[in-house]
């Protein structure tokens, strides 16, 4: 009865991580290509976030 218990934690988790999975790739094919531009180049130097300052 016990393994039966722990099989059913381990089965939803499994469910829950790949919905969660679908929904991160989904969004980043989505990025414009200014935005692919700033997450492939890493961080965005402040004067460009920042011009008039």
């Amino acid at each position: 009865m016990s393994e039966n218990s722990e099989n059913k934690p381990d089965e939803e988790t499994e469910e829950k991580s790949g919905i969660k999975i679908t929904d991160l790739e989904q969004p980043e094919e989505e990025l414009t290509d200014e935005e692919a531009k700033r997450v492939k180049g890493g961080a965005t130097p402040w004067k460009e976030q920042f011009p008039w300052v």
